[in-house]
Order: structure tokens, then sequence, then C-alpha cells
């Protein structure tokens, strides 16, 4: 996972940066990062969630009311249901209900599952925070390897140049015959090994 993120890094600075016309800094590769994060998202819906089901805990410990109406009409051949008598006529009906619960005691469980709801945002925000900040760090991290490594190309480049100066040095000073070829050979290996790294 950490490799991954050096090359994502290393491809924003080394490529991005010179299309778009300006550099990634570290607040800017940090920024993107924190909001491009899919973990870091879901972490902090889960604060969201864990608030939500707060909600849900409190108003658990509300009353309840339930009301109900119901209105039919009754067609044809059929017995009255107040008088009991065969009915040709149409017969309308009304039903109207209504009720409430209070829930007066539980043994604390809805005060208890109410502050557990409070207990779990509490926690899953430390969580998207230590998460926030491990994501800076693995960028900063990051980040800072790839200025290293730019810096390391750098000296390596100046190593193979200051190696082809000395091969091409050594060249002239073996055809005037002032060092032996043996010492070019070396420098000729050390220029290969230069340009290996």
């Amino acid at each position: 996972m950490n490799s991954i993120l050096h090359l994502v890094v290393l491809f924003f600075v080394a490529f991005a940066a010179p299309a778009a016309g300006q550099g990634w800094g570290l607040d800017s590769c940090v920024s993107y990062a924190v909001n491009h994060n899919p973990g870091l998202r879901m972490s902090e819906l889960n604060v969201e969630l864990a608030d939500l089901n707060r909600t849900a805990a409190l108003g658990g410990m509300l009353p309840s009311l339930n009301a109900q109406a119901v209105h039919g009409y009754n067609w044809g051949q059929r017995i009255d249901p107040f008088t009991n008598q065969f009915a040709t006529e149409r017969v309308r009906s009304n039903s109207l209900g209504i009720s409430t619960s209070v829930n007066l005691f539980s043994g604390f469980q809805q005060w208890n599952t109410a502050r557990q709801a409070g207990a779990d945002i509490e926690t899953n925000k430390w969580n998207y925070e230590k998460a926030r900040n491990d994501l800076s760090l693995n960028v900063a991290s990051a980040f800072l390897s790839v200025l290293v490594n730019r810096e390391l190309l750098g000296i390596a480049e100046a190593n193979v140049l200051n190696s082809s100066a000395q091969v091409s040095r050594m060249e002239r000073m073996v055809a005037a015959g002032q060092i032996a070829e043996g010492n070019l050979d070396q420098m000729r290996a050390q220029l290969a090994n230069d340009q290996l790294h």
C-alpha cells in the first residue's frame, strides 16, 4: 500500500504538475488525498451514521401516538351489520381509532442506549481524525521520498557527467601515453556503474 501511495504522489509531482503549469506542493498533495480518499470518506460517513443512531435512540424515549381512520361503503345484497337484516341498499361504515404508548421504565435500557450512541459518535470522530492524520503522514512521507529520490537522481546524473568527462580526459591521456590503458578501463567501468544507478 505504501509503495502504491508513493507511485501516486510521484505521478502527480512528476507528470501532472508540468501539465497543469503549477507545482504540487506538500499542502496541495495532502489536501487532494484528504478530499479524494474513499477510506477517509467512509470514516466520515461512520460519524454521520453514529449521529443518526443517537437521534434514533433519543427518539425511542419519546411517547408514541398512532391514529387511524377507515371509511367504507357496501352495496348489494348483504346483511346489515346494525340491524342484522338483509339489505339491498348502500351501507356506509366509519371506524376511528387512536392509541398512544409511553415506556415508563425499562431498566434504563433506553437511557443507556442513548448514552452508548453518544459515545459511538465520539469514537467515530476520533477514528476519523486518526485516519485523516495517518493519511496526511503517509502522503507527507511519500512526498518527501519523491523529493529525496529527485535529489538522488540529480546526484546520479552529475556522477555520470563527471565520470564521462573523466573517461574523455583519460582517453586523451592514454593517447598521449601519459597513463596506462588499465586506468582508462577502470574509469569506463566506473562510468558504466554510474549509468546503471
